[in-house]
């Protein structure tokens, strides 16, 4: 009869390959999980920003038939158009300012603050207010993104575009 010893250099290779075949399999499951994932919430956030994005182009529109066709139109067309206009846009900022990169966010605060100058108010609660609010939205940003360096943007950007004020140091 022969003993273990003996026939264990017969299976060793069988064993080694059954062995690395089992851990491939499940290391393979596993990245394969992950990765599905994370790319299930990059298409979840790009369609978020595709709607916000999409919204603004509308408000855009408006505003340039709006500009376009001044003259030709009514008053009351010219405030339904307004109306139109400021209701597709402050939506869109909003989301911009939640989904969108800081590269994005910076760009759309500084065209708004330099356009818009004069129509910004400052806000009128106290700043710990404001902060505070600012910090939820940080805190949203962080988890729609990560822990990515440089996604945080300012507090002053994103009050502007999310609440239509300028924040006071």
């Amino acid at each position: 009869m022969k003993k273990i010893a003996d026939i264990f250099p017969m299976f060793a290779p069988g064993l080694v390959a059954l062995f690395f075949t089992v851990v491939g399999g499940l290391m393979g499951a596993f990245y394969q999980q992950y990765f599905d994932t994370r790319l299930e919430e990059a298409k979840t956030l790009l369609e978020l920003r595709k709607d916000a994005y999409i919204e603004f182009f509308k408000g855009q529109t408006v505003l340039r038939t709006l500009n376009k066709k001044w003259h030709s139109l009514s008053e009351a067309e010219r405030i339904n158009l307004d109306s139109e206009y400021n209701k597709l846009v402050k939506n869109a900022l909003f989301f911009i300012a939640l989904y969108s990169s800081k590269p994005v966010v910076d760009a759309m605060s500084d065209l708004f603050r330099t356009l818009y100058k004069d129509d910004y108010k400052n806000c009128d609660d106290p700043r710990e207010k404001w902060l505070a609010e600012a910090k939820l939205y940080q805190e949203m940003r962080q988890e729609l993104f990560g822990n990515t360096a440089g996604q945080h943007v300012d507090d002053k950007n994103l009050v502007l575009l999310m609440f239509d004020c300028r924040l006071l140091d």
